[in-house]
This record gives C-alpha cells, structure tokens and sequence, in this order.
C-alpha cells in the first residue's frame, strides 16, 4: 500500500507539472513578441498592388508591424447566365490572382443572389437551372490556370436558416439539394475543392423578416440532404448584438452568449467533418444619431477577441481544425450603422491582441474589410 501511494503522488504531481508546462508555453508565445510585433513573419509589401482587398491589408499590417493572415474573405453573387459568369470569372480571377503572389488564400463566399444583386429563388436553385453556368464559371477557372490550392475555400449558401434569402416556398431540407447542386459543379473541375456551410446562431424562420422570433430548430435539419462528404468544413456566424441608447432590450456582447459552439458541434459531427471555423467580429460604434449611439470601451473589444480565441481553442483541443475569420469593415454609414473596423489607434490593441491570441494557438485567422 506504501508502495502505491507513493506512485499516486508521483503520478499527481506529474499530471501537474504537464499542466503547468501546457499553459507556461501559451503564456511564453504570447510574451516572445516584442511590442510591435504580433507575429515572427515580416509584414508583405504591398506597395505596388492595385487589390482593394490588399491595399486594406497592409494597413493592418502597420498596426502589428509584421504579417498577420494568410487568408481574405470576399463576396460574390451566383452565375445565371453568359455575361454575369464571365464578369463573376474576372473577378474571382483578379483576387485569386493577386492574392496568390503573396501566399495568401481566399475565402469565397458565394451568395444565392444574381449579378446584379436580386435574390434568387431556391425553387429554381433546387432545380438546378443555374447548374451549368456554375459549372462554366470554374471550368473558366482551371483554363485561367487558378489551382485548387489557389482556390482557398469556398462557402455555399451562407446565413442560410436566416430570412435573408428568398425561400420562394422551398423546404430547409431543401437547402441540402441546392448545395448538391453547387458542390457537384464546382467538384467537377476541383475534385478536392474545399466547401463550406456557414450558419447563423440563431435560426429563423424564412418568414420572420424582421428576425425577432428565433427558433429551436436545430441546423442538422438544413443538411439532412447534403452528398456525404461533400464538405471540409462547417462554420459558425456570430457577433454581439445591441439596440438603441436608452432603449435596448437587446444587450448581448459576451462571446460566451453569441458564440454557442453546441450546434455547431453537433453538424459538423453529422457531417463527419474536422474543420470548424467562426465569422464574428466586435462593433466599436452602432447607430449614427446621437441619441441613439452605442459606444464600446476599447477593453471590451479586447475582452471579445480574447474570449474568441479561447472559444475556439477549446474546440481545437477536441481535435478540430480551428478557424477564425474577423469582420472588419466600417458600416457605419450604410443602412447597418455599425462600425467593425479596428484601425483606429484606440483599437489597435484588440487586432493586435486577435492576431497574438490565434497565432500562439495554431488558429487560423482571416479577415474581411475592403
């Protein structure tokens, strides 16, 4: 018995140290870098790129005074017929491009909306009948020599268990057809292309156009019909919400509410994926007119970006690969009235902080701001 007791405090304590070393080694990648550092890897020169995309990226670059992604976001709507396939293949063609010169990756989000910006039916999307424009748009894709590689991550039919689209009477099982439809296009000239379902947090009914009803319907009902192993990944949409000044019943700004990983566990679970990655992002201002304007302390967003990280990071312990796209552009002056841009010096320090955090844990990390 004596015997043994003395292998159980020897086990103890070595159950400790590991413990120790584990969270000493976060801790010393986060301290390795100086304070104008964020990552090892020298910022990219962009200084000759005509890219939206990059120009927006070097400057937050200048805040980290290094490198910080290997990844952009990006949107483009669904081809439907000769001319908007051949603008959508320019397009996707001049990003993929540029990027590709720098070693970074897109991630495309491909909208169920036509060129010009209507929404398109899911009844006709379920169909099929925009099949072989989607499938001329990736073929033009491989002739312009863009590489599987180079095509980074494709995301179909985002925000879908929301009433942002047009449903046009179509069923939620039916989502899972449409994204047949798309995948089989797209493998078809990528065979290893990476797809992607990104979902809400909350789901709504297609007729709640005013989103204030969420329900309880769990996502696995939208992909019940999804070819098995069709997808790399599934993601999570996320941010934090609040109303008006003096008059907000909506208060939510704690990554511990908004990013409610159960379900997403859950579909990537029925899915038999391992690749899990968030859209999310912390608003530093909200609403234009004065008496209304919401205002967020620099230490919150601080705060969010480090419960983030540490959100993720608890999934990437169960073995998934984790990743993590932060949206950043300045809506304040569009009908959204939100400001998620981070490049003001009072912000600085929660990119800077995003950046640290993800990189010390193996994260991935895009961005959207253009």
């Amino acid at each position: 018995m004596k015997h043994l007791s003395i292998i159980s405090i020897a086990l103890i304590t070595l159950l400790t140290i590991l413990s120790i070393f584990s969270i000493s080694t976060i801790n010393l990648a986060f301290a390795q870098y100086d304070n104008s550092e964020c990552t090892t890897s020298s910022p990219i020169n962009f200084q000759t790129t005509k890219n939206k995309y990059l120009s927006k990226l070097s400057k937050y670059q200048d805040i980290c005074k290094s490198s910080v992604v290997k990844q952009l976001m990006f949107f483009v709507p669904t081809p439907s017929e000769y001319t908007s396939t051949l603008e959508i293949s320019y397009e996707l063609f001049s990003n993929i491009s540029a990027f590709s010169k720098h070693n970074i990756r897109p991630l495309i989000v491909m909208e169920p909306t036509f060129y010009y910006g209507t929404l398109m039916s899911f009844q006709e999307l379920k169909t099929g009948k925009f099949n072989k424009w989607i499938n001329f748009l990736f073929e033009r894709l491989t002739l312009m020599n863009i590489s599987e590689d180079e095509l980074g991550t494709i995301v179909l039919m985002p925000e879908v268990n929301t009433p942002l689209w047009n449903y046009d009477g179509a069923s939620k099982q039916d989502v899972g057809l449409i994204v047949n439809n798309y995948s089989s296009q797209i493998l078809k000239n990528y065979p290893k292309a990476k797809l992607t379902l990104m979902l809400n947090n909350l789901t709504f009914d297609p007729g709640d156009e005013n989103w204030e009803n969420p329900t309880n319907s769990p996502f696995t009902e939208y992909t019940k019909l999804i070819t098995p192993n069709t997808l790399y990944s599934v993601g999570l949409q996320a941010f934090p919400m609040i109303g008006p000044k003096n008059n907000s019943k909506l208060n939510i700004k704690d990554p511990d509410e908004y990013l409610n990983i159960v379900n997403i566990e859950e579909l990537a679970q029925a899915l038999n994926v391992k690749s899990i990655w968030f859209n999310t992002g912390s608003f530093v201002s909200k609403y234009l007119n004065p008496q209304k304007r919401q205002l967020i302390d620099a230490n919150q967003v601080i705060d969010q970006v480090k419960k983030t990280s540490t959100i993720a990071y608890q999934l990437k312990r169960k073995g998934y690969e984790m990743n993590i796209n932060y949206f950043l552009e300045d809506k304040s002056k569009t009908k959204e009235e939100t400001n998620w841009s981070l490049l003001d010096s009072k912000f600085s320090e929660a990119f800077r902080t995003l950046v640290k955090h993800n990189n010390a844990r193996v994260i991935g990390l895009s961005i959207f701001d253009k």
